[in-house]
């Protein structure tokens, strides 16, 4: 009688530790996965702010008027 508790305990054993990492191994991806899309969406969040912020410093009408205006602020930091 001990000896088949004794091997129940062990198959419930490896069935749980089994369970377990199965487990484990879905919290890591998802882990994963969560952390490549905060990245990606920290990316884009940058992007945007620098992006506004080139809008607000160099302003403009069209995409020209900003390269202009672009290109007489790189030579007139040149002079300086």
């Amino acid at each position: 009688m001990v000896g088949l508790l004794a091997v129940l305990h062990v198959l419930y054993s490896t069935w749980t530790a089994r369970r377990l990492d199965r487990l484990h191994a879905r919290v890591d991806a998802a882990t994963a996965a969560l952390d490549r899309q905060l990245r990606y969406r920290a990316e884009a969040a940058l992007a945007f702010e620098l992006a506004r912020a080139a809008l607000e410093k160099f302003g403009g009408d069209s995409v020209e008027d900003l390269l202009a205006a672009h290109r007489a602020y790189l030579e007139r930091i040149a002079r300086a």
